[in-house]
């Protein structure tokens, strides 16, 4: 659970923490990206700066699942399948640059260490470039 906006004022904290907050929501990795970068100096000296890096992986599942979501009506119900391609893209769209978009196998990576991290539930198939979530609660 994420922290109320009114309990981040009322302890001083919204303007620190209420866009890595914004961010992990909707799963925009750039805004994260960017407030972890204007922010990395302040989050050091509070001493959490390796708990910020462990919520990139939850803005990644979140922005996962909003892929998932946005591709699933185009799907026939019967198929859960959701190829890694689409998910590459969103994550090249988050890209601050050309150069830092990721390809299709960093794309994969990123799935995998959220299955590993039991972040999602399912599998990849490498041959056809799909991640195969599970039937329930996959995110």
């Amino acid at each position: 659970r994420m922290p109320s906006d009114e309990l981040l004022r009322m302890h001083g904290m919204d303007k620190t923490f209420g866009p890595v907050k914004r961010a992990c929501v909707t799963g925009d990795l750039r805004a994260f990206n960017d407030v972890m970068e204007a922010t990395t100096v302040s989050h050091i000296q509070l001493g959490t700066f390796l708990l910020m890096e462990r919520l990139r992986q939850f803005v990644l599942r979140t922005l996962l699942k909003r892929v998932h979501l946005v591709t699933q009506p185009t799907l026939p119900p019967t198929n859960f399948q959701l190829d890694l391609h689409q998910f590459q893209r969103a994550l090249a769209m988050c890209a601050s640059s050309d150069e830092d978009a990721p390809d299709i196998e960093e794309a994969e990576c990123l799935v995998v260490t959220l299955i590993y991290r039991k972040a999602v539930k399912g599998y990849i198939s490498h041959k056809l470039r799909k991640l195969v979530p599970s039937k329930k609660d996959a995110f």
